[in-house]
């Protein structure tokens, strides 16, 4: 992950579409596609990842059956005459895993340990589609970028908290001093760690649960860009 967008890559992306009726499958393809991701943990459930984007070209094909019988080749495919041979052997990268849930992880901001419900990160990316008269459609291209004052932002939910992680989250509010992020999801065959060098809490809110206060932290991510190379708002490792 890197802040700057001038040779953001794209993405072309594949969609297969099966029709219940006749059994047969279309593919839809978009290429030139750029945006922004989500992360949310949330207590119990497995971490997701949500993509919001836009392409430059989308393209969907006839009805075909997926793959042929007679020769093994997926029957679909973007350009036409291709041909894309099924994979039916051999085993992929990582051997298959249980899923990984939101429980017994670590969330520590500052080094401090914060008992946190849920949390979500924004990466805030947008596309702008620059419509002009010049080209054979209206959408020139789509650039994607930030607001002026944009910035990796995100939400924790406090929920069980001491003296220190409680004065911390009410202190940060008005100094607005900046921390080091960290949480760690794992399911003893591998791990996602999510790290953020400098993150800089919002006002916090107050919230019920049940008989008791929680706390509502928003954050914002301001990188460490001390050298060119550290555009490191965060940074997402995965191991096994």
């Amino acid at each position: 992950y890197r802040k700057r967008t001038k040779q953001l890559a794209a993405m072309t992306v594949h969609k297969y579409i099966r029709d219940t009726e006749s059994d047969n499958w279309r593919l839809q393809v978009a290429t030139g596609v750029r945006g922004g991701l989500v992360f949310n943990f949330e207590q119990g459930t497995e971490p997701t990842v949500t993509f919001t984007g836009t392409g430059q070209y989308f393209a969907l094909s006839v009805a075909a059956e997926f793959i042929d019988p007679s020769t093994g080749e997926i029957a679909l495919k973007s350009d036409g005459s291709t041909p894309t041979v099924a994979r039916t052997t051999g085993s992929f990268l990582y051997a298959a895993q249980d899923p990984m849930t939101c429980t017994n992880m670590g969330v520590a901001i500052g080094g401090t340990n914060f008992g946190v419900s849920a949390f979500e990160l924004n990466t805030a990316y947008e596309v702008t589609d620059l419509m002009t008269v010049n080209g054979s459609t209206q959408r020139s291209r789509g650039l994607v970028g930030r607001p002026s004052d944009g910035r990796g932002n995100g939400s924790l939910t406090l929920v069980d908290y001491d003296d220190v992680s409680q004065q911390q989250a009410i202190d940060s509010t008005a100094s607005a001093q900046e921390w080091t992020f960290q949480a760690t999801i794992a399911n003893g065959d591998g791990s996602i760690t999510l790290e953020a060098p400098k993150l800089q809490q919002g006002q916090y809110e107050l919230a019920a649960n049940g008989n008791f206060v929680q706390y509502e932290l928003p954050y914002f991510l301001n990188g460490d860009y001390s050298d060119l190379a550290g555009d490191n708002e965060f940074t997402l490792t995965y191991s096994t």
